[in-house]
C-alpha cells in the first residue's frame, strides 16, 4: 500500500472516531437562553389614587382607572416630563380584572387591594426581567403600597418583588393609621371595610409600623409627604421612612363646611418637581442647561481721519462718548427646590 493511501486511510479513521466523541461532549450543553423582549425603558411607575366616595370625589359609577390616575397625578406627570424621565406608566385598578372600578371597590378590605396590586405588578415583572418599579401613591393608595411591601413584596426570592422597587412615594397617606378627631365623622359618610383597616390599631397598620424608619428608608424605599394643614391625615399619621413636610393651606371647603385640606399637596407644583427630581430620578436630570447668550457683534474700529494742517486750528468741542450697555447674561430657570 502506498504512503498516500495509508495517510488517507488514517485520516478517515480519525474522522470516524472524532464525530461520536463530539456528540457526547455537546449532548449535555443547553441551548442559549432566549433574550427577553425589552420595553423602551425598564422603569415602570405605578400610579395609585385614593379612596372614592369623598364628597368632592371624581368617581362616578364605573371609573376609568387610567383617566382617574392621570387626573390625580397630573402635576407629578408634568414634572416627570419636564425632567425628561423615561418611564412606562402603569395605572392601578382596585378591580384587577377590569380597567374600571367603582367607589365600593376602593372601600374593600385593604388585603384585597394589596392582592390587586400584586396581580398588576407581576405580569410586568415576568415580561421584563429587568423591570424596576416606582409606586406613586395618594392617600389610601399609599397604605395599599406600604402593606404590599411588607406582605406580598417581601416573599422569599424569586417571588417577592420588593427588591425590584426603586421608590414608594406617598402623598397624604395614613401609613401610621388615622387618629384624627374627624375620623368618626368621615366614616359616617364614607363607609366600607377599609375604614376598619385604617385605624392605627388595625393589623394592616401594625404590619406597616412594625418596621422602623431605618428599614423603610433602606429596604422599604419609602418616601412620604405630609401636609401641616391636613386635618384628616396630619404629619404624625403620614410620615415614615424618608420624609418631607409642606404647608399647603390654600384649599376650598372640601367636607361639609370644613376645610380639611386633604389632597392639597396634589396641587403643589414645586413639590411635584422635588419628587420627580429627587425621589424618582437624580437631581442632575432636572437641571435645565441655560441657553447661552449670544455674544454681541464687535463693532469694527473707526478709521482715524487724517488731520489737515491749518494755519490757525479751531478748537472743536469734544464729543461725549455714548455709554455701552454690558449685556446681561440670561439667568436660566430656577434650580429645583431644596429637600
Amino acid at each position: 500500500m502506498s504512503a498516500f493511501r495509508r495517510r488517507t486511510l488514517s485520516l478517515l479513521v480519525l474522522v470516524v472516531i472524532a464525530i461520536p466523541a463530539l456528540r457526547v461532549l455537546t449532548a449535555g450543553a443547553s441551548p442559549a437562553p432566549a433574550r427577553p423582549s425589552l420595553a423602551p425603558t425598564h422603569l415602570y411607575i405605578m400610579f395609585i389614587p385614593g379612596l372614592c366616595g369623598w364628597p368632592t370625589t371624581d368617581c362616578h359609577g364605573n371609573t376609568n382607572a387610567r383617566a382617574r390616575a392621570q387626573a390625580t397625578f397630573h402635576l407629578l406627570r408634568a414634572a416627570l416630563s419636564g425632567a425628561h424621565v423615561a418611564y412606562s406608566a402603569l395605572y392601578y385598578s382596585y378591580n384587577p380584572r377590569r380597567s374600571t372600578y367603582t367607589a365600593g371597590d376602593t372601600r374593600q378590605a385593604i388585603a384585597r387591594s394589596v392582592a390587586a396590586l400584586e396581580q398588576q405588578l407581576r405580569p410586568v415583572a415576568a415580561r421584563d426581567r429587568s423591570a424596576v418599579f416606582d409606586l406613586a401613591c395618594y392617600s389610601l393608595g399609599g397604605v395599599v403600597a406600604a402593606n404590599w411591601a411588607v406582605t406580598d413584596g417581601r416573599r422569599p426570592a424569586p417571588r417577592g418583588l420588593l427588591p425590584r422597587v426603586h421608590s414608594i412615594i406617598t402623598f397624604d397617606s395614613p401609613v401610621r393609621g388615622i387618629a384624627s378627631p374627624f375620623y368618626p365623622l368621615v366614616t359616617r359618610f364614607v363607609g366600607g371595610a377599609v375604614w376598619s383597616d385604617l385605624r392605627s390599631s388595625s393589623p394592616v397598620i401594625r404590619a406597616i409600623t412594625a418596621f422602623g424608619d431605618a428599614w423603610w428608608r433602606t429596604a422599604g424605599h419609602l418616601h412620604t409627604v405630609a401636609n401641616r394643614a391636613d386635618k384628616l391625615v396630619p404629619p404624625v399619621d403620614a410620615l415614615l421612612g424618608r420624609q418631607k413636610i409642606v404647608s399647603d393651606g390654600q384649599c376650598p371647603v372640601d367636607f361639609l363646611t370644613l376645610r380639611l385640606c386633604h389632597g392639597a399637596v396634589m396641587a403643589d407644583a414645586p413639590l411635584a418637581r422635588f419628587v420627580a427630581c429627587h425621589w424618582v430620578t437624580s437631581s442632575q436630570q432636572c437641571v435645565v442647561t441655560p441657553t447661552p447668550t449670544a455674544s454681541p457683534t464687535p463693532i469694527p474700529p473707526t478709521a482715524t481721519p487724517t488731520e489737515t494742517p491749518t494755519t490757525t486750528p479751531t478748537p472743536s468741542a469734544t464729543a461725549t462718548p455714548t455709554p455701552t450697555t454690558t449685556p446681561t447674561p440670561s439667568s436660566g430657570p430656577p434650580p429645583p427646590p431644596a429637600p
